[in-house]
């Protein structure tokens, strides 16, 4: 499964809850008109697998150049330094889901 484009992840038991970013650092927040695009990421081919379908990047709307990269058990939005460490924490792996196993879920 590949995903494309732009998309905003929202949690399966908190649906008006959403992945997003403030002041660089990962969140989960209500969605409000003013954070629509902090909550809303371009899905890209994984950054340390190029080439295999099932890993993704997630590069922030609002800053073009900019992933989630866990670190220190946190997401944090930054650009990429080119280094091997940075692609493999920010490179995402599309499995199947915990709730429902037809739907995709993302490990790191």
């Amino acid at each position: 499964m590949v995903l494309s484009g732009f998309h905003s992840f929202s949690s399966v038991n908190y649906p008006t809850l959403f992945m997003a970013h403030k002041n660089f650092l990962g969140v989960i927040i209500e969605l409000t008109e003013p954070d629509k695009e902090n909550t809303t990421f371009q899905i890209v081919q994984g950054l340390a697998a190029i080439g295999n379908p099932r890993a993704i990047s997630f590069e922030s709307l609002n800053y073009p150049g900019y992933y989630f990269q866990h670190s220190n058990f946190r997401l944090h939005l930054q650009t990429s330094d080119g280094t091997p460490g940075f692609k493999e924490n920010a490179t995402y792996w599309i499995e199947p889901g915990n709730t429902n196993p037809t739907q995709a879920g993302l490990i790191s």
